[in-house]
C-alpha cells in the first residue's frame, strides 16, 4: 500500500466516522438520509424527513 493509499484510508475513516454521527443526530430529530454522494471535497446528504426510506448505512 502506497504512503497515498494510506492517507486515502485515513481520511475515509474520519468521513465514515462523521457521517455516523451525523446520522445518529438526524435520527434523534426523526430525520433520516435517504443518500449521500461524495464528490471532490464535497458531501451531499439527502435528506428523507419523513422517514419513509430508512436504510442502514456504513
Amino acid at each position: 500500500m502506497t504512503v497515498e493509499e494510506k492517507i486515502l484510508k485515513k481520511e475515509l475513516k474520519k468521513v465514515r466516522k462523521e457521517l455516523k454521527l451525523v446520522t445518529e443526530e438526524l435520527r434523534s430529530m426523526n430525520v433520516t438520509l435517504q443518500s449521500v454522494v461524495c464528490n471532490q471535497n464535497y458531501l451531499y446528504f439527502k435528506l428523507d424527513p419523513e422517514g419513509k426510506n430508512i436504510e442502514r448505512m456504513l
